[in-house]
Formats: structure tokens, C-alpha cells, sequence
């Protein structure tokens, strides 16, 4: 029967242009921009519960507003991990790894650990860091007031040498160990993250006093709330949101006691994931910069956005470029090797704009290439001579003269548009190839890493006269 019911809601919502998902949970998923869930942290489903809570509702890059900053960010943690504290002093104990397995190995999450250069605690030098496991090689931690961001907030796992080269401290001051976990609220803490896919996945943290939860959803913050999910976990993703559509909350926890408690309700719009910016390319003969992204699933089209940073006056602007169904975009108003361009993308949803992707992460710093320069050659029998002319390239100073056979002799750096060959000075019969290369600089003309355009087309001479018999040798090269 529940098969025949599966079939039937397909069909109709098919039918009424919306695609059916079937229901997700993240439950054994770790979203791309997670380092670690709570479950790789603690055995422990409350706490690991509540740690995906803190990533879902303070993720890495956000910025703690509480006091204290990487104290109090930390001992923000601790207290809603931590049931029974102790606490152990150092002096003139060094921060190294031998240290750190020996006093944090298996420490429960919602460990505090100070380091500092000074062989005592001071609260003006130093870091607090939130340990979530340490083992043998590796470390799960948060903190804040890193990235050059004021309390900027992270959340990582790396190995231990990652870890210790993270903090150039000396010492550890004290480690404040976690001895219990703390049973949460029976209140659910609800948070909401956009899930890969751009639909809301739900986080809670658990109560060890409660037997299941209940998820219900409404089309506006105090109207009708319709259950969606009942559950024994602490997430839930809502695949079934259309694209675009404003949707309001709640997480019913039931107790084993038999009383309820609502969480606080919060809005999610369910949107399209963004793009990945995959690069770029000048592989072009006007130098142009071409974009590339990820296809994503469900988009119309895609909306491109350049930031410039125009070396001349030092200054930023920012605007919209284009709309494409295509994943690849050549930005042809990007002309100058010296300025800087950052560009992000959005993947459009036709049928509701507010379900458009947020805009990709900005991919920075790309500089476009001198064009090609177009060659010509002109053969002046009279004076037996053959002249290569080329139009003037935008931002170039100088130029190369490129021939095949290699052997020809070769002008070098130049500053005009064009080179004469004598004709005398070439192989009669021989069949010449040559093209030209634009510098930015003499500088780039002398590095085998500069900025040069690609090579212009190839013009073919035959040198006029009769070839030399073959003589039947071996050139000494082959």
C-alpha cells in the first residue's frame, strides 16, 4: 500500500511541476563544508547531537558576538558540553606532541586547552581552544578569533602536526577537562543550515530525558503547523520543500515523562545549491578570461557577477555581467593584464527567483592575457626580402618574431610592428613558418614564466629559388 501511495504522490507532483525527492536524513551524512560531525567527535548522542547543533547554528567563518573572545567562545562550548569539570595547572609545560597525547588523548569533547608564551596563564596572551578528541594522530577542535577575522569563529580536524603549527605557542597553561556530559534542555536548541543540495537540513540538540522529536512545518511563523517528521534523531533535512518557498519550523521534543516542549521557530527558503567556480582560462587569441562552473541540478540559467580591482586608482567595483545557460562565460570587457578579476556565479531557478543559489565563493584574482597579434607577410622581390607586419596589441611594449625551421636567425626583443627578412640570408626552397608572439614587458620577454599573448596564425614563405640536392647524410642532431 505504501508503494501504490509513493507512486501516486510522484505522479502528482510531477503533474504539478514540482520534481519529488524522497525524504533525506543527514543523520549519517557530513556536510562538504564540515570538517567533522558530532558522532566523529563523542560516542556520546547527546553531545554529539549537540555539536552539530553549534556548527549548524555558528558555522566556520561566522563571528562570535558573546564577550570574552577565544576565551569566552570556548567556555561557551565547554558549558553546554560539560556536565563535571576539573581542572589541571601547568608551569613551564611545553606545548609540543608529546605533551599533548600524554595529558589530551581521549579527552572528553568540551575540553578547554590554554597555550600561551608565557610559562603562566595570562589573560591578555595566550589561546583557548575547545577540544573535541584528540587521539594518537589527529585533533577536532573550535575557536575562535582566527583567519584575521575578530572572532571569527572555526571548527576543524586535522592531524596533530597540523594542529601544533595552527599555534606557535610555547606552553600549555591549563586543561580543563570535561569530565560528564551535560543533559540538554528538554526545550529543543534549533538551528537550520543549508544542506549541499540547498534544502534546510534541521539541527537540535538531544536531551537525554526525551523519548522523540517531532518536526512541523508552517507557511508563516504563527499559522498552521503541519507535522512532517517524527523521529528519534537530531536532524532532519526537508527534501520535499519546493525551490523558493518560505517555510516556518518547530521541533516538538515528547519527554519519556509524557510533557512536551516546543522549540523556538525559525524561516528557511529552500534554494538552489551554488555553483562551484572549476577556473579559468586566457587558452584564447584575444586573452580573454574564461570562466568555468558546476552544472547544477535544477538550474535555468546562471547569473555572472565581476568584482575588478583596477590597478590604476587602486580601487574595487563590482557588477553584473551576463546571463548564460551555459556553465562557461568569456568576460570580453576584462582587457587589462594589470588589473585583478574576481568573479562569482548564481544558478538561476526560473519558475520562483527566490529560489535562486546563493552566489558561488568569489574565485579571485584572474588576470586576462594580451591578444594575439594578426600577422601578415610581404615579399618585395625587388629587393629580395620578405616582411612580417603585425597590428599593434593593446598593453603590449614589445614582441617576438617566431620561426620554423628553428635554425633561421631571429631579431629577438622588439618594440616595432615590424621585421624584415633577407632573402639572401634563408635556404632557397626551403618552406618557412613564422608567427609572433606580445609582451607586456621585456621583463616578461626574458622570463620563461612571463606574460605573453598566444601566438598569432603562422604565415608559410617559400624562400624562391631551387633546393640543394639531399646529399643522402644524417644530420648530426637526428
Amino acid at each position: 500500500m505504501k508503494k501504490i501511495l509513493s507512486v501516486l504522490l510522484s505522479a502528482a507532483l510531477l503533474l504539478t511541476g514540482i520534481a519529488f525527492v524522497p525524504e533525506v536524513s543527514y543523520a549519517a551524512q557530513k556536510p562538504s563544508d564540515w570538517y567533522h560531525t558530532g558522532a566523529e567527535c563523542t560516542s556520546n548522542a547527546a553531545a554529539a547531537s549537540t555539536i552539530d547543533y553549534i556548527q549548524a547554528k555558528y558555522p566556520t567563518g561566522s563571528v562570535y558576538k558573546g564577550s570574552g573572545e577565544c576565551w569566552g567562545w570556548t567556555e561557551k562550548i565547554c558549558n553546554m558540553l560539560a556536565a563535571k569539570r576539573s581542572t589541571k595547572s601547568y608551569s613551564g609545560l611545553k606545548f609540543n606532541k608529546k605533551n599533548l597525547i600524554a595529558k589530551c588523548k581521549g579527552v572528553k569533547a568540551g575540553t578547554h586547552l590554554r597555550v600561551s608564551d608565557g610559562k603562566t596563564t595570562n589573560g591578555y596572551s595566550g589561546h583557548s581552544i575547545c577540544l573535541l578528541k584528540v587521539t594518537k594522530d589527529t585533533v577536532s577542535w573550535t575557536d575562535a578569533n582566527v583567519g584575521g577575522i575578530y572572532n571569527g569563529i572555526r571548527h576543524k580536524t586535522a592531524s596533530i602536526d597540523t594542529f601544533l603549527m595552527q599555534y606557535p605557542f610555547k606552553y600549555i597553561n591549563f586543561i580543563t577537562k570535561n569530565l560528564s556530559y551535560k543533559a540538554q534542555s528538554s526545550e529543543p536548541l534549533l538551528a537550520i543550515k543549508r544542506a549541499d543540495d540547498g534544502k534546510g537540513t534541521l539541527y537540535w540538540a538531544k536531551s537525554s530525558a526525551t523519548s522523540k522529536y517531532k518536526v512541523y512545518r508552517a507557511t508563516s511563523k504563527n499559522g498552521k503547523y503541519k507535522l512532517v517528521k517524527t523521529t528519534t534523531g537530531s536532524n532532519y533535512t526537508d527534501a520535499k520543500a519546493p525551490l523558493g518557498k518560505k517555510y516556518y519550523y518547530k521541533v516538538k521534543a515528547l519527554k519519556k515523562n509524557g510533557s512536551k516542549t516546543d522549540s523556538d521557530k525559525k524561516s528557511f527558503t529552500a534554494r538552489l545549491r551554488a555553483p562551484e567556480i572549476l577556473g579559468y582560462s586566457t587558452n584564447n587569441s584575444q586573452g580573454r578570461i574564461e570562466l568555468s562552473w558546476t552544472s547544477v541540478k535544477g538550474a535555468d540559467k546562471y547569473k555572472v557577477y565581476r568584482y575588478k580591482y583596477r590597478e590604476k586608482d587602486k580601487k574595487w567595483t563590482f557588477k553584473y555581467l551576463a546571463t548564460t545557460k551555459s556553465t562557461t562565460y568569456k568576460d570580453k570587457s576584462a582587457t587589462n593584464p594589470k588589473d585583478a578579476y574576481c568573479y562569482e556565479v548564481v544558478a538561476v531557478y526560473a519558475k520562483n527567483t527566490k529560489g535562486n543559489s546563493p552566489r558561488s565563493i568569489s574565485y579571485d584574482f584572474c588576470h586576462c592575457n594580451l591578444a594575439a597579434p594578426a600577422i601578415t607577410a610581404f615579399h618585395d622581390e625587388t629587393a629580395n626580402t620578405l616582411t612580417i607586419s603585425w597590428n599593434k596589441v593593446p598593453y603590449a611594449k614589445g614582441y617576438s618574431v617566431n620561426a620554423y625551421p628553428y635554425w633561421i636567425d631571429l631579431p629577438g626583443y622588439l618594440t616595432k610592428t615590424s621585421y624584415t627578412f633577407n632573402l639572401a640570408d634563408l635556404t632557397p626552397g626551403e618552406t618557412y613558418e613564422f608567427w609572433v608572439n606580445a609582451y607586456e614587458s621585456k621583463n616578461d620577454y626574458d622570463s620563461y614564466w612571463g606574460q605573453s599573448s598566444m601566438e598569432s596564425n603562422v604565415v608559410s614563405f617559400t624562400v624562391p629559388g631551387e633546393a640543394a640536392p639531399d646529399d643522402g647524410g644524417y644530420d648530426y642532431w637526428l
